[in-house]
């Protein structure tokens, strides 16, 4: 009733205005003067001064107190088409922003809430070759592949630990413990086992490996400063918010070459309403104001400096030499005296102010390029369409509707030649489990056709989410002509687990000591790394074989040019190599 009666109201006062010879509402001829008559140049100062009133009014009116419909249709009553557009463009930054900010809360939330404990989560992945096809290709002994993870948090520990094991056939193949400190004093700092092959852990301080590079370690101190301040006192949503706000607003400012034209017909997927549209020139000095304008807003910004400052990002002296360093390199760009370009983007917006779509368009000398969105909402479902202005290339389009088990909906990329080539992913039951975790539902299928197309007709690739609470699971599978290829299956999950001792317990070699690493590669079972460096020959081969391909290659790939020989290390400094050539 509220929205009706606001709607009505402004109606009213719309007719008033236009029943006006000057455009003026006759409430605003109505004087105390003899016979209702007021001398004109008065009457237009009194109107000029109501309108103007009206505008302030008009611009700072809150999102409370009006509809968006209503708030909209007075912003196109009286406000100039630059003062629409600017005024439009900050209303959907600033929900954008606060839904950024929202969503970036609830995460920093639950991080905050596992951080109180130690933390366990585990991530296992599958990949599964139908046994036809590895029976045929002689794959036996490589299927399935499975790489499982089981890592641990405690950060009042200030430790990380992940554990690693990478299977083939469901053996074994090769297996990893990794620490990592997480705390402000020796952030990075990391740990290593390969129990395969040593029980003894490769120490790696990583202020160390800086050590005599002023650039490196200065950047690896102020990495450990952020990240641990951060983790103490994460930034605050309401100041992610405040910042994404303030800054999406100043790309626009400078923008002065403004048009608009009322009830123009808009179209998406054949869907049609009547919109506003705004087209804006833009030029490189518009470019060069926006960057002006950013750079002076920050020169001013107290909250993103203080909490620059904060996290021990930058000190006070660093922030403002910074700033002029910017404001320097914006003056030297304005030198540049090369040929200007000139992007006409058009700009549409509905009834409720929201901004639909855009079309941005460069204009060059002898040519012009463009690409587009649009979006249309019609009942209950939302229509969009993306792609370039240029004929030969390709255009994305889709749908999505709401239903009671999630979203259900297709997205399309055709090519623009020819209407027949396309990709289709279709899509149904998609939505959050856990929003907190960010686990999710859903169902989505790859299907293709046309001639260009012709390897995915009669065929798919379907992959299922399965969530729960802080648990998400997949599962893609490839179909071919009706008979399925392989499946990719994964799983993570996270749960309360337990303390962790830092650092790790048993024998330790510092990566940054050669003897230490000379005593390190006493320790190395060879027998394991025969057994390793065989089982890479012995998939090389297949694979290979497969595909034509030079075993030899793998070799190079993986850092070792000699089949006989593996390194741990590939750099210079740090190579310990095991001759395997030798008897052993």
């Amino acid at each position: 009733m509220n929205e009706q009666k606001q709607e009505q109201n402004l109606s009213q006062m719309e007719n008033a205005q236009n029943q006006s010879g000057d455009g003026v509402s006759p409430l605003m001829n109505q004087t105390n003067a003899p016979n209702g008559k007021q001398p004109k140049k008065n009457g237009k100062i009194i109107a000029a001064i109501a309108v103007a009133v009206l505008v302030v009014i008009v611009a700072g009116v809150s999102t409370v107190t009006l509809n968006a419909s209503v708030r909209n249709r007075l912003f196109l009553s009286v406000l100039s088409p630059k003062q629409y557009y600017l005024k439009t463009e900050a209303n959907n930054i600033e929900n954008l922003a606060e839904q950024i900010g929202d969503s970036y809360g609830k995460r920093i939330t639950y991080a905050m809430q596992q951080a109180k404990k130690p933390i366990n989560g585990t991530a296992n992945i599958k990949l599964s070759v139908d046994d036809s096809y590895t029976s045929m290709l002689g794959l036996n002994g490589i299927f399935p592949i499975e790489l499982n993870t089981n890592t641990a948090v405690d950060l009042k520990n200030d430790a990380e630990q992940v554990e690693a094991e990478l299977k083939f056939a469901e053996e074994t193949f090769i297996g990893t413990k990794v620490m990592i400190n997480t705390g402000k004093k020796n952030y990075g700092d990391t740990y290593v086992q390969i129990p395969q092959i040593s029980s003894a852990y490769i120490y790696t301080p990583l202020a160390e490996l800086a050590q005599g590079q002023k650039e490196e370690e200065d950047y690896i101190n102020s990495l450990k400063k952020v990240y641990a301040n951060y983790l103490d006192k994460p930034t605050s949503s309401k100041l992610v918010s405040k910042l994404i706000s303030r800054y999406g607003k100043t790309a626009f400012e400078g923008l002065d070459n403004v048009k608009l034209e009322k009830n123009v017909k808009y179209t998406v997927s054949n869907k049609t309403k009547k919109v506003t549209k705004v087209i804006v020139t833009i030029n490189e000095k518009n470019a060069e104001q926006a960057m002006e304008k950013a750079i002076e807003t920050a020169s001013k910004d107290k909250d993103l400096k203080n909490e620059l400052i904060r996290l021990e990002a930058c000190t006070s002296k660093e922030y403002d030499k910074g700033i002029k360093e910017l404001k320097k390199w914006i003056a030297d760009q304005k030198k540049d005296t090369s040929d200007e370009q000139k992007m006409i983007m058009n700009v549409w917006v509905d009834s409720n102010g929201t901004i639909l779509g855009r079309d941005f368009t460069v204009k060059e000398a002898s040519d012009s390029s463009g690409f587009y969105y649009h979006t249309i909402k019609n009942g209950k479902t939302d229509y969009f369409e993306a792609g370039s202005t240029q004929t030969d290339t390709f255009v994305i389009t889709g749908n999505f509707t709401k239903e009671k088990n999630g979203y259900k909906g297709d997205i399309t990329l055709a090519q623009k030649k020819d209407g027949n080539n396309a990709v289709k992913l279709s899509f149904e039951g998609v939505g959050l489990v856990d929003e907190q975790y960010g686990s999710c539902n859903g169902t989505f299928t790859l299907t293709g056709s046309g001639d260009d197309m012709a390897v995915l007709q009669n065929s798919s690739l379907k992959l299922t989410l399965k969530g729960g609470k802080n648990e998400q699971k997949f599962a893609m599978e490839a179909v071919f002509s009706g008979q399925s290829i392989g499946k990719l299956e994964y799983e993570q999950s996270t749960k309360e687990g337990k303390s962790l001792s830092y650092p790790p317990k048993g024998d330790i070699y510092k990566t940054t000591d050669s003897d230490g690493m000379e005593k390190y590669a006493e320790t190395v079972d060879m027998n394991a790394i025969q057994d390793m460096q065989d089982k890479i020959n012995e998939i090389s081969t297949l694979i290979g074989s497969i595909f034509g391909l030079d075993p030899s290659m793998f070799g190079s790939l993986l850092g070792n040019d000699d089949e006989s020989d593996i390194s741990l290390f590939n750099s210079d400094d740090n190579a310990y190599d095991f001759g395997l050539d030798e008897d052993i």
